[in-house]
């Protein structure tokens, strides 16, 4: 397979619908992983147009931070969590590697502190039945028809940006938690964000079994058009300081940028909530742009038009709610025809 870069990082960049199940890709998986000091061998190169590998990434360690991921190796070893952990790589974006070196990122090198939440991460993993929610329909996740959040919650992210980097792309002018409570638990809230990350991550293994390039980060834009205090209730706030929680402990470092745009004036009350949970290296990851003048030109900047939705100035098709629109919500489907819609829609294609 291609090599690894060298360890001198590139000049930094100056920006630093479907579900699916991706097959893994053998071919890509390193091999002889854990004996291995360094990076030499069989692990995909970055992106040519990604400012990686950043320090503490495969490719760029100190010699402590090598040896930080002996430790956390033999530790993992020792614990007996080689099968566990193997089982969540996402191979090829990921090797096991790879995928230690997030936490440690994560925890500033500090070894048990890192063992400590990759070993939380894979037990939470086994409990939420991960593999089975891979290969989940939305609806199924949620119990009722998916319908209902793409009403409240309108998302998509068939596209990917210059750097081969998966785009989430959500409204969240009228999300309403509240109503959407009317119909599932806040437990299945928490499960159906887990499927969202996860689709996500599946999204990093395509990328990087499709381009032969070691994609390890995503990116988001959320449009808070329409977005007001009414929306901040207390199971809303509740809600996503869960979800901001989660992905702290689950999904460390797998935010590559995060655009927040046409935000009203309002939302900076929101802002300092969130801001308040999230961590460093998360919150200088995102950029807040209220006006269309500042955020269509970063949005060309990060994507290709062709991987832009229309009503943002780009050339593609997505099918997402528009809020200026007043609409009703709309008319849940019992669950089972929903799902064998989804069967038949699978099986023909």
């Amino acid at each position: 397979g291609p090599h690894c870069m060298p360890a001198m990082a590139p000049a930094s960049m100056e920006i630093a619908d479907g579900f699916f199940t991706a097959p893994s890709s053998p071919e890509f998986h390193a091999k002889g992983n854990r004996s291995v000091p360094d990076f030499d061998l069989g692990c995909p190169a970055y992106h040519p147009r990604s400012a990686q590998p950043k320090p503490g990434f495969a490719g760029n360690l100190t010699a402590h931070q090598r040896h930080a991921l002996e430790r956390l190796r033999d530790r993992v070893a020792e614990e007996d969590l080689w099968n566990s952990l193997e089982t969540y790589c996402i191979t090829p974006a990921e090797d096991t590697d790879a995928h230690m070196l997030r936490f440690l990122r994560a925890r500033a090198f500090d070894v048990e502190k890192a063992f400590e939440l990759l070993a939380f991460d894979l037990k939470w993993r086994d409990k939420m039945g991960v593999v089975e929610l891979w290969r989940a329909a939305p609806s199924e996740v949620l119990g009722v028809d998916h319908a209902l959040l793409q009403h409240y919650l309108p998302s998509w992210r068939d596209s990917v940006d210059k750097q081969g980097r998966p785009v989430h792309w959500s409204k969240q002018g009228d999300f309403r938690v509240d109503k959407i409570l009317e119909h599932v638990s806040m437990d299945t809230l928490h499960r159906y964000h887990a499927w969202e990350q996860e689709q996500m991550a599946l999204r990093l293994r395509q990328q990087s079994a499709d381009t032969g390039y070691r994609i390890t980060e995503c990116v988001a834009v959320i449009d808070m058009r329409c977005w007001h205090l009414g929306l901040m209730t207390r199971r809303a706030m509740e809600f996503l300081t869960a979800q901001i929680s989660s992905d702290n402990l689950h999904y460390p470092e797998r935010a590559g940028v995060a655009v927040i745009i046409n935000a009203p004036a309002v939302f900076s009350f929101c802002w300092n909530v969130i801001a308040s949970l999230l961590d460093h290296s998360t919150k200088q990851k995102v950029h807040i742009l209220s006006s269309e003048v500042y955020w269509k030109p970063l949005l060309h900047q990060l994507m290709d038009a062709e991987e832009i939705p229309e009503e943002y100035g780009g050339r593609k098709q997505a099918h997402m709610r528009d809020l200026l629109v007043e609409k009703e919500p709309p008319k849940l489907r019992p669950l089972h025809e929903v799902l064998s819609d989804q069967g038949a829609l699978s099986a023909a294609s």
